[in-house]
């Protein structure tokens, strides 16, 4: 077996830093394989292993782009393609994820160091707001984490969806997006769980009012002026 359980369960949450790992562990197989020349048909086993191990994964953190099934007709040729995948594809997805992240990166940096030097449009929240906010994220994860009731892949979901948004983080941000993402994926979470979600729904609400909160001053709204959608949904519990 190239990848045990012990090693998918301390893969990294980040996906390029996954995808890293998963290439690394493989060389150090494929090195000691070329030392050891195991049997051919274990051989062959632990890389159909290994290779439906890597399709399930990619699928898991919504790759754009999928991997070709195996030749059931002609073990040999799909051994082959396995190598390449391994070999070439998957230190080709990794590059494309390093682009995608340095682009991502550098638009974000440009819109962060234009709302600080004045040149953009930019939602700030207050010192008070942005310390709740950090409390929030982190009391978040650790709940989801420890939670026995969200399923392993929407678990990891939320917690990419946390890192991404945590990591985006600043008094002054040029778009909420990550926020209203993250909450969209909450939102199933206490939908399909109702009352055994009300820790995450706490806390939950209590982001949104903040990012309301901050979107609203920016956008000049009336001070305080209440979110329509969450004082729909208090009437409603009333």
């Amino acid at each position: 077996m190239i990848f045990d359980d012990e090693f998918i369960e301390n893969l990294p949450e980040d996906n390029l830093e996954a995808l890293r790992k998963i290439e690394k562990h493989y060389s150090s197989w494929y090195e000691r394989l070329r030392k050891e020349q195991p049997d051919e048909n274990k051989k062959n086993f632990d890389l159909v292993e290994a290779y439906s191990f890597l399709v399930v994964y990619l699928e898991t953190i919504d790759f754009p782009e999928s991997l070709p099934d195996l030749n059931s007709t002609n073990i040999d040729s799909s051994i082959g393609m396995i190598f390449g995948v391994f070999d070439e594809t998957l230190n080709e997805f990794i590059v494309a994820l390093e682009n995608e992240r340095s682009k991502n990166i550098f638009n974000d940096s440009k819109s962060r160091f234009a709302a600080k030097l004045g040149k953009g449009f930019a939602y700030e929240f207050s010192e008070d707001d942005f310390k709740k906010v950090q409390t929030s994220i982190n009391e978040l994860r650790d709940l989801i984490s420890d939670s026995k009731i969200i399923e392993d892949n929407h678990k990891q979901r939320l917690l990419r969806r946390l890192e991404r948004l945590q990591g985006e983080l600043h008094k002054k941000m040029s778009d909420l997006d990550r926020f209203w993402g993250f909450v969209g994926d909450a939102g199933v979470v206490i939908g399909k769980f109702g009352k055994n979600a009300k820790p995450f729904t706490g806390l939950i609400k209590d982001i949104m009012n903040i990012v309301w909160r901050t979107q609203a001053r920016a956008e000049e709204l009336e001070s305080g002026a209440p979110n329509p959608f969450l004082k729909e949904n208090n009437d409603s519990d009333e």
